[in-house]
């Protein structure tokens, strides 16, 4: 069995990949201390897992994530809520810190396996037919192969990744959401191929200079954008894997993760890179981790500039202004920031001097 996914080069998905470079380029030439790379990467982390998670339906807010990640929470009895999430986060910090993994049918196995039990060990495809349902209707809206076509499947697959990896004619980008296409299409488990299909993406732009040592999360950008994803994941609303499926053209669905991606490194880029940019030298990293996610997020915006407002806080956490402005109420509280300029049509914010010595 041949792999042989059916799409176009537009010059929209041209122009995105020559964005995605120029983004890449930008990033990689601002200096950053370790400090504020291994600040970013573990928000990073806690980032996606929370929306990974609620793109599934788990209901636990970002703070709560945050403690049972931090294992504050130190309850045998954990809740499938919780667990779930700490599944995930291993997951993730399994492919991000295992610099010896390759492309294979045994990470997927792995990491399938990690996702549900949170062990990295080898699970068995499904052995038999599934159907793939609304959440809201019920009614069935794909039905992917049948249980005996599977392995043929994704081995076709892996052999198709790794030879087009070998070959370098397909960017990066376009091979990983083409995965990330596949593993839904495919459906080898009856449980965790969203979760497999957003983890195997990020591990390709990872391995092969795509990541930005770990410190950007697609995830966000799925839920937010949910009803265009489902859209372009339903490629016409074809919904038999054996009748029409297979020979779907899924150039849609690459455009549109291309867009998450130029989005997602456009996010991490927000302020022009300077000739002398303020990076993070105070080593203690104890100290930094104190922090929230979102305060470690806000300390790469006060790297660039000294005085913000609550617009810059909103757009850099990606978030409504008034919850913006509920954070800043309560950083003022917990002398994280003080009021700069304290004039109400220009209000701006400065750092804490104990903070801004991190920066400076």
């Amino acid at each position: 069995m041949i792999f042989s996914p059916n799409y176009v080069v537009t010059p929209e998905i041209t122009s995105l990949l020559e964005r995605i470079e120029g983004y890449k380029t930008i990033y990689n030439s601002k200096k950053k201390s370790s400090q504020l790379i291994s600040s970013l990467r573990e928000s990073s982390r806690l980032i996606s897992t929370y929306y990974s998670m609620k793109i599934e339906g788990n209901p636990l807010s970002i703070e709560e994530v945050e403690v049972v990640i931090k294992q504050k929470d130190s309850s045998r009895n954990r809740s499938q809520d919780k667990i779930d999430i700490l599944n995930y986060y291993k997951a993730l910090k399994y492919i991000e810190t295992n610099k010896n993994l390759s492309f294979t049918e045994e990470l997927i196995k792995n990491i399938h396996g990690l996702v549900l039990y949170g062990t990295p060990k080898p699970s068995s495809y499904r052995n038999a037919q599934n159907v793939i349902r609304d959440r809201s209707t019920d009614s069935i809206i794909y039905i992917p192969p049948e249980a005996q076509d599977i392995s043929p499947l994704m081995k076709a697959l892996v052999a198709w990744v790794r030879e087009e990896i070998k070959n370098k004619i397909i960017p990066i980008p376009i091979i990983a959401f083409i995965v990330h296409y596949q593993i839904l299409t495919i459906h080898p488990y009856n449980d965790g191929n969203g979760r497999i299909a957003r983890l195997l993406t990020t591990f390709l732009l990872q391995r092969n200079s795509f990541g930005l040592k770990g410190t950007y999360s697609l995830e966000e950008f799925y839920l937010n954008n949910s009803n265009d994803y489902y859209k372009v994941l339903a490629v016409d609303g074809i919904f038999n894997y054996y009748i029409g499926r297979v020979e779907a053209d899924i150039t849609d669905f690459i455009s549109f993760l291309l867009r998450a991606l130029v989005e997602s490194f456009a996010k991490i880029n927000l302020y022009p890179s300077k000739p002398k940019p303020r990076p993070i030298v105070k080593n203690s990293t104890s100290q930094l981790r104190v922090l929230n996610v979102q305060q470690r997020a806000i300390l790469t915006l006060f790297a660039e500039y000294r005085e913000v407002t609550s617009q810059d806080i909103s757009k850099h956490l990606g978030i409504k202004t008034r919850n913006a402005t509920y954070l800043i109420r309560k950083w003022l509280n917990s002398d994280f920031l003080e009021i700069g300029n304290a004039a109400y049509k220009s209000r701006t914010y400065i750092l804490n001097n104990f903070w801004e010595d991190f920066i400076t």
